[in-house]
């Protein structure tokens, strides 16, 4: 979990095993899938997420990095890597 300016930002293994495997190796998707989950954390809190803005870069960035990670585990446990 990530946390900026009070916001939980959690993109959990739940998440990412919801998504197909041509999802998860397509770089694009990932990033819309991310950009998604972050926005809708800083919505439960109340806040619009403004990608200009350099927390909610950063918090995207962190969450990115950690999306890529899992994606990658969950590849490997399908056998598809």
């Amino acid at each position: 979990m990530i946390k900026l300016d009070g916001v939980a930002i959690n993109i959990d293994l739940t998440t990412i095993e919801a998504v197909e495997t041509e999802e998860l190796r397509d770089r694009h998707a990932l990033e819309k899938l991310t950009k998604q989950a972050v926005a809708d954390c800083f919505r439960q809190e109340g806040i619009e997420f403004d990608i200009n803005t350099e927390n909610h870069q950063e918090a995207y960035r962190q969450a990115l990095f950690n999306s890529n990670i899992i994606a990658e585990q969950v590849i490997a446990e399908r056998g598809e890597g």
